[in-house]
């Protein structure tokens, strides 16, 4: 399978861009055949993604990508935006960090 991978950083707001950890993370996976990973920063935009995102996943679609990952900056009760361009969403949560409430309040 080809796969695609956007991750969006949040935008720092003393130099402007975004440290971009997903290369670090994903370094393995970087070089892998078939695998191609689009670091972006959110650039100040609401709702989770970078203002380009849905252009990318269009970019990505016509490529012939089979399976496209969107990584968001983090979870918030307004930060939705990926629910707008993706066929499914998976909150994916470390062990004891949030709780039931706040998965509800984030829809």
């Amino acid at each position: 399978m080809k796969v695609g991978v956007i991750a969006v950083d949040p935008t720092s707001p003393i130099t402007g861009g975004a440290l971009l950890g997903d290369r670090i993370r994903m370094a393995d996976h970087a070089v892998d055949e078939g695998v191609y990973i689009r670091s972006m920063a959110s650039r100040g935009w609401s709702g989770g993604l970078s203002r380009a995102t849905s252009q990318v996943v269009q970019v990505m679609d016509a490529a012939g990508y089979d399976l496209i990952l969107i990584e968001t900056v983090g979870i918030g009760q307004s930060d939705i935006d990926v629910v707008s361009i993706s066929h499914a969403v998976l909150v994916v949560l470390m062990p004891g960090m949030g709780d039931d409430v706040q998965m509800s309040k984030a829809g």
